[in-house]
């Protein structure tokens, strides 16, 4: 003998159980989540950022976590940098006189901002992040040649504030024209409010912004790009 089954079920009910089935499985998932992202049983939660591999700007594999940190990192939109002297290529009479070297002083982070092949040397900037390094030294600005319109806006010429230092850190004859940026490692003498980073073409971004301007309310001053020669290089500050 065969038994007939029937269930009658209101479209209120039906909507009711779907939508109790939506809530059970949102509770299995948010259960399943583990809030430290560099870890994780991908049979439960799937791969989680830490275990992921990823290609940095500079060519390096790294986790997708350690990509993410970096890029929060380097990000400082709106707010001031610590300048951390530059440096340029080939000569090392184009050293950063900051460390006597091609690299950056401790905790400062080396950004190129310059460097395409075939048309540039290579220009690196240093900057760091206030409260997270300690200032080592006071930006008065940069100039390039052979305009009037690349010279310093801190001194209205090709020269620096006074009581700072003139370093030339790009010139190769044939090549490039003259770049200076001009400092001081008397931190009692600032001749601007904040420095906002620079950058460079065609696609060399500020670290302050991440993309090729300046922070909100900050001054952008081009002081390289002459046609067919260089590449233009911007540097701002307030």
């Amino acid at each position: 003998m065969a038994i007939k089954l029937e269930i009658n079920m209101t479209n209120k009910w039906l909507y009711s159980l779907i939508a109790l089935g939506i809530l059970l499985a949102l509770g299995i998932g948010v259960c399943a989540y583990q809030s430290d992202m560099r870890a994780g049983d991908p049979l439960v939660m799937g791969h989680s950022a830490g275990e992921i591999n990823v290609e940095n700007s500079l060519g390096q594999v790294v986790s997708l976590q350690d990509a993410l940190d970096e890029l929060s990192h380097s990000y400082i939109a709106d707010k001031q940098l610590y300048f951390g002297g530059m440096w340029g290529q080939p000569s090392s009479d184009y050293n950063n006189p900051l460390t006597g070297s091609k690299s950056c002083p401790s905790g400062y982070i080396d950004k190129t901002i310059l460097g395409t092949y075939g048309v540039d040397y290579e220009v690196h900037l240093c900057v760091g992040i206030p409260g997270e390094v300690n200032k080592v030294a006071e930006f008065g600005g940069m100039w390039g040649q052979p305009s009037s319109d690349c010279n310093n806006p801190l001194t209205g010429s090709k020269s620096c504030p006074s009581g700072y230092i003139d370093k030339t850190i790009l010139g190769t004859y044939g090549v490039d024209y003259e770049l200076h940026f001009c400092y001081t490692t008397n931190l009692d003498n600032p001749v601007i409010d904040y420095f906002g980073g620079a950058f460079g073409g065609p696609s060399y971004a500020n670290p302050a912004t991440l993309v090729c301007s300046c922070p909100l309310g900050y001054i952008d001053k081009t002081i390289l790009g002459t046609y067919d020669v260089d590449w233009d290089l911007h540097f701002c500050y307030k």
